[in-house]
Formats: structure tokens, sequence, C-alpha cells
């Protein structure tokens, strides 16, 4: 993808395993890939939550804005795939305290 967000590497190496508008669907709109069961919950001490922050608000702002302009240009309301393998998930995933303190 052309496109890169604020501290990608450090969340994509340490955090989870994800692409961010990494392909484009046949009408254009961009394609996220979530591997959900990569997601590394013991490394969260490692990270700044300025830096995940950052990133996360990065990624969603520009879906936003690409949301926008692309339902105003169309005069149709449009949106963007997210795609989740939720393989691996575990209980210890979806209960992580620190996951939830660091994603507000």
């Amino acid at each position: 993808s052309d496109i890169h967000f604020p501290n990608e590497l450090e969340v994509y190496s340490k955090l989870i395993k994800v692409r961010p508008c990494v392909l484009r669907a046949a009408d254009g709109s961009p394609v996220s890939i979530w591997h959900a069961g990569s997601l590394n919950t013991g490394s969260l001490s490692s990270l700044s939550s300025t830096d995940v922050s950052a990133w996360s608000h990065a990624v969603f702002e520009y879906k936003d804005l690409w949301v926008s302009q692309k339902s105003e240009e169309q005069k149709r309301l449009v949106g963007y795939i997210q795609v989740y393998d939720m393989q691996g998930v575990s209980l210890r995933h979806l209960s992580s305290r620190e996951l939830m303190d660091k994603m507000k």
C-alpha cells in the first residue's frame, strides 16, 4: 500500500498484524485486513499510548475523510471494507484491561 500512518511499523510489529487500506475493492473502496488473533497483549507495556492513539486516529480519520469525500462526489453513501481474520482469538485478547486502556 502507498498509504502510511504514524507509528505504523511499531504498531504492526509489536501489537497486531494489520494492514489498513492495503487493497482497493473493484469500486475503489479501501480494504483493510485485521489479523485479530495476532494481537500481542504482552508487548503493550513497550508501546506508548500516545503512539498507538496517533496511529489509530490517523487510520480512522483517513477512512472517515475518504468516505465523506467519495459520498459527496458520488452523491450516495459509500463505505470501506474491513476483513477480520478471527483465527486464534481467545478470551485473553478480549479481556485485556491494559489493551482497553491503550486504545482509549
